[in-house]
């Protein structure tokens, strides 16, 4: 499950992913991305992965492509957690992402709000 956070605007989303994802939430969450797109050119992505429990590996995969495809439209994300298997993933596939992308400890959320919207 997810929740769009109420301090997103303009052309900056945040989301929190609350359990897991399955793909007609990833669907769910590309369409949305898309309209701000389509609204902006360009967009800026917080995810907070706080309460993120369980990475579903072919529903991951099957968003690959498309997470690859909206790269081109986004200048930055950032990434919120205290799981350091999301970080190793995050700095595993970083360099292979046209975005910025940088991590954030949970604690620093605030920081990472700001950091978003520079």
């Amino acid at each position: 499950m997810y929740q769009v956070l109420p301090e997103s605007s303009g052309n900056v989303i945040g989301f929190k992913v609350i359990g897991d994802l399955d793909s007609a939430e990833y669907k769910e969450l590309f369409d949305l991305t898309d309209k701000l797109i389509a609204q902006h050119g360009r967009i800026r992505v917080l995810s907070d992965l706080r309460e993120y429990k369980a990475l579903h590996v072919l529903d991951a995969i099957s968003a690959l492509p498309k997470r690859y495809q909206d790269a081109h439209f986004v200048d930055k994300k950032a990434v919120i957690s205290d799981d350091k298997w999301i970080h190793a993933m995050t700095n595993f596939t970083a360099p292979f992402h046209l975005t910025k992308i940088k991590l954030f400890r949970g604690n620093e959320i605030d920081k990472a709000w700001e950091w978003i919207r520079e």
